[in-house]
C-alpha cells in the first residue's frame, strides 16, 4: 500500500509542470501561427505593376517614378531587388515612389 502512495505522488510531481508546459506551448501556437499565416497569404503572388497602380499612390506619374527611382537605387543595389516587393529594397522603393510626399514632388521635378 506505501509503496502506491509513493508512486501516485510521483507521478503528480511531474503533472503539474508537463501541464503547465503544454499550456505554454497552445498559447504561443495559438498566437504565432495566425501571424504566420497572415503574413503569407498577403505576399503570395506579388506583382510589381499591380502594387504600384495609380489607385495605391499618390496622384502623379507613378511610372515615371519609379523608372527614375529605380535608375537613382539602382546605382547602389541590383534591380531584382529593388522589384521584388518582398525585400526591404524593393518595399523602400514602392514607399519612395508611393507613399512618401516629399520623394514624390523631388522625383517628379527631377531634370532627367
Amino acid at each position: 500500500g506505501r509503496d502506491d502512495e509513493v508512486g501516485k505522488s510521483d507521478n503528480r510531481r511531474w503533472f503539474v509542470p508537463l501541464l503547465g508546459l503544454l499550456i505554454a506551448a497552445g498559447i504561443v501556437l495559438a498566437i504565432a501561427l495566425p501571424v504566420s499565416m497572415r503574413g503569407k497569404s498577403e505576399n503570395e503572388a506579388p506583382d510589381a505593376t499591380a502594387s504600384l497602380s495609380d489607385a495605391d499612390c499618390l496622384p502623379g506619374e507613378v511610372d515615371v517614378r519609379f523608372e527614375l527611382a529605380k535608375s537613382i537605387f539602382s546605382r547602389i543595389t541590383s534591380l531584382d531587388l529593388l522589384g521584388d516587393e518582398l525585400t526591404p529594397q524593393g518595399k523602400a522603393i514602392r514607399w519612395i515612389v508611393c507613399d512618401d510626399s516629399i520623394s514624390v514632388q523631388l522625383l517628379e521635378n527631377q531634370d532627367t
